[in-house]
C-alpha cells in the first residue's frame, strides 16, 4: 500500500492516466485532494510545482481543510491563492513565505483576519472575502505596502481606525458587509 505520494509525480508533464484506487492509508495528498481523482491529484500537485518557475501558487478549489506544508518548500513564491476551500485557520508558519506579495484567502471559513497575514509585510494585494470576518484586526496598519484590500462580504460592522495607516492603499472593497457608520476622518 502506498502511504505517501510524491509530489515529484507533477513532473511527469506528459502523465494522463494516473491510478491509485486501494491505498486507503494515503495519508497524502490530503483526502479532499485524492477524492477528486487522478485528475484532481495531478491539478493539485502540479499548482504546487508551478511555482518553480512562475512563483505563482493557485491552490483555489480544492476543498482543503488545511494549509499543505509542501508549500514551504517554495520560498520564492509571490502569489499564493488558497481561496475556495474549507480552511478555519492559517498556520504562523505561513510568514516563512517572507516574498509573498499577493495573497487570496477568500471563500473559506476563517471568521478573522489571519493575524500571520500582518507579519507578511511584502504583501500588496490582500483578498479574504467571504469568511464570516466580524472585525478588521488592529494590527493591518503593519502592513503599509497594501496597494489593494478586500473584505467583501463579511460581517464586519465598524471600519477600524487602523485601515487608515494604510498610505499605499489604493482599492479598499467593503461591499456586502454590515458597517453601520463610516468614521467621520475618512
Amino acid at each position: 500500500h502506498i502511504t505517501h505520494m510524491s509530489i515529484d509525480v507533477a513532473h511527469c508533464r506528459k502523465l494522463k492516466v494516473f491510478e491509485f484506487l486501494g491505498n486507503d492509508d494515503m495519508t497524502y495528498p490530503p483526502t479532499e485532494v485524492q477524492a477528486r481523482g487522478q485528475d484532481g491529484v495531478l491539478r493539485y500537485f502540479r499548482a504546487i510545482i508551478a511555482c518553480e518557475t512562475t512563483n505563482a501558487m493557485m491552490l483555489d478549489d480544492f476543498d482543503v481543510s488545511d494549509v499543505d506544508l509542501v508549500i514551504f518548500k517554495f520560498p520564492e513564491c509571490t502569489m499564493l491563492d488558497y481561496s475556495r476551500n474549507n480552511l478555519m485557520k492559517v498556520p504562523a508558519e505561513l510568514r516563512q513565505l517572507n516574498k509573498i506579495e499577493s495573497l487570496n484567502l477568500s471563500r473559506n471559513k476563517l471568521g478573522a483576519i489571519p493575524r500571520v497575514v500582518s507579519l507578511m509585510n511584502l504583501l500588496t494585494d490582500l483578498t479574504i472575502d467571504s469568511n464570516g470576518i466580524e472585525n478588521i484586526e488592529p494590527s493591518i496598519k503593519l502592513l503599509t505596502g497594501l496597494t489593494r484590500l478586500s473584505l467583501a462580504n463579511n460581517r464586519i460592522m465598524h471600519v477600524h481606525h487602523s485601515i487608515f495607516h494604510l498610505t499605499s492603499l489604493i482599492i479598499l472593497n467593503l461591499t456586502n458587509n454590515k458597517i453601520e457608520e463610516v468614521p467621520d476622518d475618512v
